[in-house]
């Protein structure tokens, strides 16, 4: 056993030295758990899938414990500092994880009558990777001719409400398009609403569109699978080759008995699928991919197509899904706004090009890699899935795994990268990248390409600039992909979706007062607590608009139950905001959470202007009207989304309330734009829409 105190200091030195500010929850953790999804020859009977981890290490070695919980599988590995291990090479209790037996961790029953069609509650299934400093994990499943991997995430980085993003299902009848949730804690409870018909559903009760309340044990993974086109009323039989899609299908934790909302873990995924698009198919695959939680997603997102095979500079075409929460979300690609919202929430579209996606409320990108005519610059290529990080979410530096299985010929890095970064950005020690593109989208951007002839290897990124990106590979019957590193900061409120009206759940700390205060261009935080039993830290959260917050300092428990916080800067730094808001995260030992009151610091001068415009979304022209308690010459601007200036004028207001009308918008393009007012050194913002 280590010393606690080197224990300690060993942590401390793996984050500094891999980049990872202590302050920022990412993929790079201690503890994950993940399922073995369901694979299209589990239902066939052959049974000849694979699924096997790899973990890879940074700056220190790692103790690292396997388990299937609940069984007596548990392997133990030593893995030296910057390396990566495959659990299924080497030495040790290697192997893939196990298929048969007692110990089968398949998420696999026979279909109806004799079982659930792999539908419903697993016990003794799920498999639980717990190291001593953290690393970076990945999930592959894999067969012949079929492959899908999974970048996981640590339970920090869990939440409480998703929504499933699904490949289109269309392979063969004995495929399924799948997802799963995994519960950590005793006593969760969570809802699941289909989107669509679901197999067994006469067993597991799940009907479309109807709220299903179940409660789960630690360690339990309850799993959904999408009925064949042609089932019967009960979600069972079918001979067609396609199947329904369980994207949009929403899974929320939900106040348990015990008082705790507690995290959850979501994958989704397919059994097989050769996901057609208008550009084509080619081949099948299964896929996996475990879900950012809604408080972890942002709101603009840049893009790059996967590379041809063979060709760096080649750009294949891709579908996309952009998954929204609520269906008045307003979201555009290059300024345009999108139309065509899928019954189930998520707007579609397919490209070759860079592009940028932007929204006014938080949404979830998913990019598919289909093969076959739809591949460019060579000819490999099968489908896969990765979910997208946002450019809020960008990492320093990233570790990740390139790898051959099962037929696996090319491996390819694309990260998205500030362009006044490129110069620092290194893959492996070197900064030379096969393909340089400035993004046509946002020029303070780059796209960085690095292909590899295939390989079992770790590989490693970093930056001066926080990147985002995919690591894919490419083989003539076969892929996968996934995201290469990502922040899973929680910058989204759990608001009225996440935590019921009311909730009166058990907190881990009684909290006696909370406030904030002025100190000059500082604001100091002082709070007093009492009942700390089994209590951890406190998390403090930062806000600018009361609703999507970040942590920006970790407050741990003492004994005196009196605690401060200062944010350095604050005053000036978020000046121009109506006001700073702040709230603390009360986490204790086991995990369990529970957040404050929100106290804020406002901005007396900017609460003198206001402003709004009306219609919004408008067509040719707008009317601004502005309340100001003092008069002066008001500076009116319109910008693009990129801030570019596109008009000005200069108009005096008197005091109270002041109409002005601007009629001169026809040749604007659809898409966002940004009108800002300035006035005796006050300047506000508004965000307006053009159909």
């Amino acid at each position: 056993m280590k010393n606690p105190l080197c224990f300690v200091l060993s942590l401390c030195f793996s984050f500094l030295v891999n980049g990872i500010s202590a302050q920022d929850t990412t993929n790079m953790g201690q503890e994950f758990w993940v399922g073995y999804g369901h694979h299209q020859f589990m239902e066939s009977g052959s049974n000849s899938q694979n699924m096997t981890l790899y973990i890879a290490t940074g700056a220190q070695p790692a103790n690292v414990v396997i388990r299937v919980h609940g069984t007596g599988d548990v392997r133990m590995f030593v893995i030296p500092a910057n390396t990566v291990k495959d659990i299924e090479t080497g030495s040790g209790p290697i192997g893939p994880i196990p298929k048969t037996g007692s110990f089968d961790a398949r998420l696999f029953s026979p279909v109806p009558p004799a079982g659930s069609g792999s539908s419903g509650l697993f016990t003794n299934k799920a498999v639980q990777v717990v190291s001593d400093v953290p690393v970076v994990v990945y999930a592959h499943i894999y067969g012949s001719t079929s492959s899908g991997a999974t970048m996981l995430l640590p339970v920090e980085s869990w939440g409480g409400l998703y929504v499933s993003s699904n490949s289109k299902q269309s392979y063969a009848s004995n495929s399924f398009s799948w997802m799963y949730v995994i519960a950590k804690y005793d006593n969760t409870l969570i809802e699941i609403t289909p989107a669509v018909k679901t197999r067994a559903q006469n067993l597991t009760g799940l009907q479309p569109g109807v709220v299903k309340t179940i409660t789960l044990m630690k360690g339990q993974i309850y799993q959904v699978m999408g009925a064949n086109l042609l089932s019967d009323a009960d979600g069972n039989g079918g001979t067609s080759p396609d199947g329904y899609e369980l994207t949009g299908t929403k899974v929320r934790s939900v106040t348990s008995p015990t008082g705790y909302i507690h995290p959850i873990a979501v994958f989704s995924g397919s059994s097989r699928t050769s996901n057609p698009s208008a550009c084509g198919s080619g081949g099948g695959d299964n896929d996996m991919q475990q879900h950012f939680p809604r408080q972890a997603l942002g709101k603009i997102y840049l893009t790059t197509p996967f590379s041809g095979s063979t060709t760096p500079s080649s750009f294949s075409t891709s579908k996309f899904k952009v998954l929204v929460f609520d269906p008045t979300t307003v979201v555009t690609r290059n300024g345009t706004v999108l139309t065509g919202l899928q019954p189930n929430n998520f707007y579609e579209f397919e490209s070759n090009t860079p592009d940028r996606i932007e929204s006014d409320q938080p949404i979830l990108v998913t990019q598919f890699m289909t093969g076959g005519s739809c591949s460019a610059g060579g000819s490999l290529g099968d489908p896969d899935m990765v979910y997208l990080s946002p450019l809020s979410q960008g990492i320093n530096s990233a570790r990740f795994y390139r790898n051959t299985k099962e037929n696996i010929t090319v491996n390819y890095l694309s990260i998205i990268v500030p362009t006044t970064a490129v110069a620092s950005t290194t893959i492996d020690g070197s900064n030379i990248f096969d393909h340089t593109l400035i993004h046509p989208l946002d020029p303070t951007y780059t796209i960085l390409v690095k292909r590899w002839t295939a390989s079992q290897a770790q590989a490693f990124v970093q930056s001066t600039g926080a990147f985002v990106g995919t690591t894919y590979g490419l083989g003539s019957v076969e892929s996968y992909a996934y995201n290469v590193g990502t922040k899973a900061n929680a910058v989204n409120a759990r608001d009225a979706s996440v935590l019921p009206p009311g909730f009166t759940g058990v907190l881990p700390v009684t909290l006696t007062d909370f406030n904030a205060v002025k100190n000059g261009d500082d604001v100091l935080l002082k709070w007093n607590s009492s009942h700390e039993i089994n209590f951890d830290r406190f998390e403090v959260e930062r806000s600018l608009d009361g609703r999507e917050f970040t942590k920006f300092i970790t407050t741990f428990s003492n004994s005196s139950g009196i605690y401060d916080a200062v944010d350095m800067s604050a005053v000036k730094i978020y000046g121009a905001h109506p006001a700073i808001y702040y709230r603390l995260k009360m986490i204790d030992k086991d995990g369990k959470f529970n957040y404050s009151s929100i106290v804020s610091i406002k901005n007396e001068k900017l609460e003198s202007l206001q402003i709004s415009i009306m219609p919004n979304p408008f067509v040719d022209k707008i009317n601004i009207q502005v309340q100001s308690e003092t008069f002066g010459i008001a500076k009116i601007n319109i910008r693009d989304i990129t801030g570019k200036l596109l008009e000005s004028r200069s108009k005096y207001l008197a005091a109270g309330n002041t109409s002005i009308e601007i009629n001169s918008l026809n040749n604007l393009q659809k898409g966002i734009y940004i009108i800002d007012i300035e006035m005796n050194g006050i300047k506000q913002y508004v965000k307006a829409v053009k159909n």
